[in-house]
C-alpha cells in the first residue's frame, strides 16, 4: 500500500500451504487463521485470486472477495467461482469493507459498486 496514503496495519496472522494437515480449498487453514485471530469465521471475509480460496473461503463459513489480479489460474473464470464480487484492484477491498458498504450491508441494501467493483451476478430467475 506504498504511495497510497494509506496506513496498512501488520496482519495479525499469516499462514501458507503448509500450516495445516490439509490445504486449500479445505477450509482447515482459514479455519486455523481465526483461531490465531480469535474471530469467527462468519465475521471473516477471505479475499483469493484462484477457485480454490473462494472454495476453502465458502468452506469455513466466510465471505469471499475475489481478487481481480494475480493467479486466476486456468480453470472457470473468475466470474464463475461463486464470491461475493470481484474486486479489481487492492483499494477496492478497502472501498468494499469501508463501514456503511459491501461487508456491512447486506447484499440488498449495498450501494451500487464503482467500476472496480464487479458484484456477482444473480442467477438466472432468482431477480
Amino acid at each position: 500500500m506504498a504511495g497510497t496514503g494509506a496506513e496498512a496495519p501488520a496482519p495479525g496472522c499469516v499462514t501458507s500451504g503448509d500450516t495445516a494437515a490439509r490445504p486449500k480449498p479445505h477450509a482447515n487453514p482459514l479455519l486455523h487463521a481465526c483461531a490465531l485471530l480469535r474471530s469467527e469465521p462468519a465475521r471473516c471475509w477471505y479475499l483469493g485470486d484462484h477457485a480454490r480460496d473462494i472454495l476453502a473461503g465458502a468452506a469455513a463459513g466466510m465471505a469471499t472477495l475475489t481478487a481481480g489480479w494475480g493467479d486466476l489460474g486456468s480453470g472457470a473464470p473468475p466470474a464463475d467461482w461463486g464470491a461475493e464480487a470481484i474486486v479489481q484492484h487492492p483499494l477496492a477491498v478497502l472501498e468494499w469493507l469501508r463501514p456503511g458498504l459491501g461487508a456491512h450491508q447486506s447484499p440488498e441494501r449495498r450501494p451500487s459498486p464503482g467500476p472496480l467493483i464487479q458484484p456477482r451476478a444473480s442467477p438466472t430467475g432468482s431477480g
